[in-house]
């Protein structure tokens, strides 16, 4: 571990933009905070983080930052991003592809008014902490955070749902130059009614993972497709990694043109890591991407 005693000539380069938002004394802290992370290869907790600061910047420095509120992180954020959107190349075809998920930060403190009890999925196990949903800019190999918002326990008097949460920060994000064309991917905590229109009205597509209890047009739902299809419709399909290798990851999949209510003209994928998987264990994905393939679907 070695511990530093200036700030890098780079970071004293790059960060005076973010001047006008701190007085002096937090400035310097903020700059400490980027590059003990940047050299942390270790657990970044606040003790971590100081080991590598010089003396006169303490663990108690770092955390009185962070939980200080009279900073303005958000625009902080919205600097870094930018930077950070413009420091990296560009896709060739300029799509950019917003990922919408959800996270559970556990192991905080019973006493935390923000923290409760919760899961990602009926298979993992419960964690006590605090529930944040975030937005990832993703192409070709780059994932950068664009956004995040904490998920308040529904006692609190300014709760609101993570849906409701999700159409606020898509409705702040400011696209890079470059971006033609904007797919949002989620998983199906997040096909609700107003989401779709929020992402249709701005003119992005979507590829997202369905709940089975959506309702076709003609009034059949979709766990019917899912129950009854016969399982010899399927075709197996083979994807690249986002790593360049040989291999490839299987799935057998079925893709089926419809209208769902509420939405419209839609490509139905249904989508199994093994042929003779049961229903239960297959993913249900909706798309309104014209031409839409089951590969081009389950690859996105």
């Amino acid at each position: 571990m070695i511990r530093m005693t200036r700030l890098p000539e780079e970071v004293t380069r790059l960060l005076p933009p973010l001047k006008p938002y701190f007085s002096y004394r937090p400035y310097l802290v903020f700059c400490w905070l980027l590059v003990a992370q940047l050299v942390c290869f270790g657990k970044a907790t606040v003790q971590g983080l100081a080991r590598y600061t010089p003396t006169h910047v303490a663990a108690w420095h770092l955390r009185r930052l962070l939980a200080a509120g009279r900073w303005q992180w958000e625009q902080v954020l919205h600097w870094l991003v930018s930077e950070a959107l413009a420091a990296f190349p560009p896709p060739k075809d300029g799509v950019l592809y917003l990922v919408v998920d959800s996270t559970l930060k556990g192991k905080r403190s019973k006493q935390n008014p923000l923290a409760k009890k919760g899961r990602l999925n009926e298979y993992a196990p419960f964690t006590f902490g605090l529930h944040v949903v975030i937005v990832i800019a993703q192409w070709d190999v780059y994932r950068i955070p664009l956004a995040f918002q904490l998920v308040k326990p529904k006692a609190s008097p300014d709760y609101q749902s993570e849906n409701a949460l999700v159409r606020e920060m898509l409705g702040k994000i400011i696209l890079p130059a470059w971006c033609k064309h904007v797919i949002v991917v989620a998983d199906a905590a997040y096909p609700s009614r107003a989401n779709l229109q929020a992402i249709r009205a701005r003119g992005w597509c979507f590829v997202i993972a369905f709940p089975r209890t959506w309702k076709l047009a003609n009034g059949h739902h979709l766990w019917d497709l899912v129950t009854h299809l016969p399982i010899h419709l399927y075709h197996q399909v083979r994807v690249l990694l986002v790593v360049p290798t040989p291999r490839r990851r299987v799935f057998w999949t079925f893709a089926k043109q419809a209208q769902l209510a509420h939405v419209g003209d839609v490509t139905v994928v249904l989508s199994r890591r093994r042929r003779n998987d049961s229903p239960k264990h297959t993913k249900l994905l909706v798309t309104n991407l014209p031409q839409a393939t089951a590969h081009l679907t389950v690859a996105l």
